[in-house]
């Protein structure tokens, strides 16, 4: 066994020996961008330096594996990172034609209190003008990684149901080469004040329907979680269509969401006196889909939500 500085409690694969004996080797054990990383490392038998990761562009949030090369300049590599031609395809590297320069950002999202890292954060990358240019949910390991251009500020915001929101700031002006900046976001347990309102992002309703999707079940239980752990909180949950429909007919059909989402949670163990059931219909819309403009589907799916409002702490 290579020993704890290669191998870890998941899962290590496709190892290949390059120039002066440099191993090199794909993980998902270990903090990295995502999925399978390649990394190298230098010794023997239980004798290993310190692992690298190989980073970006040879490594992404994908499944990145066996490395060959026999320079340590140019090679070829598996991955079934986007913009491939199908699932795991093949790439070459030669670092003569790489670009002059390759910035990107790393970043790991913890608990503030207890230092572990946290999943289902959704990490928002704005450039200077507030224009959202890139979004990831964090996974167990609570990494993130995004691509960033020279001479340009960035603003990451990072937020989490029950978590209060973090605002970072991040920059590539000045900087003369490749690199790979790291960032680190502690976030700090959400106090529910009252008349906060926090929106669901993934419930979402099938046009004229008030059934529960599994995917809305599974942000439901988020809420559920929190009023089991916070037993104090008292919330008005509401709910709101898109556009299309009468209003009268939009506002029966946000009361009926509303009721169904509510009852998820009162047959789950949530006293009913803690939630208020509240349809709003089309009358709190989030973009431009008003009456008469013509959307996409998702453009009208994203008015289609359930937000709750903390009433009482």
């Amino acid at each position: 066994n290579c020993g704890s500085e290669i191998n870890t409690t998941e899962e290590e694969a496709f190892p290949t020996t390059g120039p002066n004996g440099a191993l090199y080797y794909s993980s998902k054990g270990k903090t990295g961008m995502g999925g399978y990383d390649i990394y190298s490392s230098n010794g023997e038998k239980g004798q290993w330096s310190k692992t690298q990761n190989l980073k970006y562009p040879l490594n992404s949030t994908s499944d990145d594996f066996y490395f060959v090369s026999h320079d340590g300049k140019t090679g070829y590599f598996s991955s079934n990172r986007e913009g491939g031609a199908g699932d795991d395809d093949i790439y070459s590297f030669n670092d003569q034609t790489a670009p002059a320069m390759i910035l990107a950002l790393d970043g790991t999202v913890y608990d503030q209190k207890t230092k572990a890292t946290l999943d289902s954060v959704l990490v928002t990358l704005t450039d200077g003008n507030g224009l959202a240019m890139n979004r990831k949910v964090t996974t167990g390991n609570g990494n993130f990684f995004f691509g960033l251009t020279k001479d340009q500020d960035y603003k990451v915001e990072i937020s989490k149901l029950g978590y209060t929101s973090v605002l970072k700031t991040v920059s590539t002006k000045g900087l003369t080469k490749s690199d790979t900046l790291t960032m680190q976001a502690f976030l700090d347990k959400d106090k529910f004040e009252p008349g906060k309102t926090y929106v669901l992002r993934n419930i979402y309703y099938d046009f004229d329907k008030s059934n529960i999707r599994p995917d809305a079940a599974r942000e439901l239980n988020k809420l559920l979680a929190i009023l089991k752990e916070n037993p104090a909180i008292w919330i008005e949950l509401s709910s709101h269509t898109d556009s299309r429909g009468s209003d009268q007919y939009n506002q029966w059909l946000s009361q009926s969401r509303a009721n169904a989402a509510t009852q998820y949670l009162i047959d789950r163990g949530v006293e009913k006196e803690r939630i208020k059931a509240r349809g709003y219909g089309e009358t709190m819309l989030l973009n431009r889909c008003s009456d008469g403009v013509k959307c996409s589907h998702a453009e009208h799916q994203l008015n289609r939500r359930t937000e709750f409002k903390v009433i009482k702490n």
